[in-house]
């Protein structure tokens, strides 16, 4: 299937967990960037590394959302502001990370940056400063509702309680 001339049945392949590894590794190499991007999508995590080398922009950026935190400072360079954006959002990213990322040129990667759970307060004060609106607005409302992982303990805090109680508990 890997080396079929019908692309659909290398998108099936490629979409497939149980793909054998070798078939996987063509369609890795695949000229059809749909091929790709489905290979991408099923395997975002195990194979990251590969997808951070991509031409393509989306393949890029499914593997910045699976890559482990020591690629993350390398993709918060890339040229693509949705690349960035995925840093933004990766589970694995730093506060220093994010407070680099907070002052991106592009208001959608600091709208990323204002909306991820991992933004600690201190920025989100900052980004409720940003000069676009929509950053503006996002970067307030995370303060007024989402619980966020605390600047001291890295532990996470609502306004109204502490992880694991309620306001009424005592």
């Amino acid at each position: 299937m890997a080396r079929s001339e019908d692309r659909a049945m290398r998108v099936k392949a490629a979409q497939n967990r149980a793909t054998p590894l070798a078939a996987r590794d063509l369609l890795l190499k695949d000229p059809d960037v749909e091929v790709r991007r489905s290979l991408a999508h099923a395997w975002c995590r195990e194979l990251s590394a590969v997808f951070l080398e991509d031409v393509d922009e989306v393949v890029r950026c499914i593997g910045a959302r699976g890559a482990d935190a020591s690629r993350l400072p390398a993709l918060a360079e890339d040229p693509s502001p949705s690349v960035r954006s995925n840093v933004a959002n990766n589970p694995a990213v730093t506060a220093q990370l994010l407070e680099r990322l907070a002052r991106d040129e592009d208001g959608r990667v600091r709208a990323d940056v204002a909306g991820s759970r991992r933004t600690p307060r201190r920025l989100l004060q900052m980004l409720t400063r940003d000069p676009e609106t929509r950053v503006r607005r996002i970067a307030s409302g995370a303060l007024q509702g989402t619980p966020r992982l605390c600047d001291c303990c890295g532990l996470e805090h609502g306004s109204d309680k502490i992880a694991g109680t309620s306001a009424t508990e005592g």
